[in-house]
């Protein structure tokens, strides 16, 4: 639960450390390179270890069925997925094309807000069948339908940055 706290504030030090950046205009991918991308590629480890973590402890504390465990199956790819931005960075500006890395990063991109948008989703389908649970059910969902139209607005526009908001808020709402 503490990764969109941690993703937020290394982002906001990695902004204070570039200057010259835009959080309005400009990716949060786009400090993973450059002067000081080891605070923002750092960011993405860190964050992708703790989505993972959070991901055991929902396994763990969910009994809900194949559904959360689709749900959870998401949630641990985007953590992956998260770890893997900070190891292939992309091309100074984001490009959707360009060097390997790029590629590789976009790529990722697309995979990771998917995954953080479907997994609430399929999390929410499977928690009526946990008594626990049960009450967080109907947040789940409509969080789910939410970051996916937060997705699909962030691919749409800005592929590394947009999505990256709705995609931790998720995270961390849950």
């Amino acid at each position: 639960m503490a990764a969109p706290a941690v993703m937020v504030g290394l982002w906001a030090l990695a902004s204070v450390l570039r200057p010259g950046y835009d959080q309005l205009t400009q990716k949060g991918s786009e400090l993973g390179t450059g002067p000081n991308s080891l605070v923002m590629n750092a960011n993405f480890v860190v964050t992708g270890l703790l989505i993972l973590i959070f991901c055991f402890g929902l396994l763990k504390s969910i009994g809900a069925g194949k559904w959360s465990q689709v749900g959870l199956i998401f949630l641990a790819i985007a953590g992956v997925g998260e770890v893997a931005t900070g190891i292939f960075p992309c091309d100074p500006g984001c490009p959707l094309t360009g060097s390997p890395s790029q590629l590789i990063h976009t790529g990722i991109a697309v995979v990771f807000f998917g995954a953080m948008a479907l997994f609430p989703v399929f999390i929410g389908i499977g928690l009526n069948q946990d008594q626990y649970w049960t009450p967080y059910r109907s947040y789940s969902l409509v969080t789910g339908v939410a970051s996916n139209y937060g997705a699909i607005w962030g691919m749409s526009g800005s592929l590394c940055y947009g999505a990256a908001a709705v995609g931790y808020s998720v995270a961390g709402s849950f």
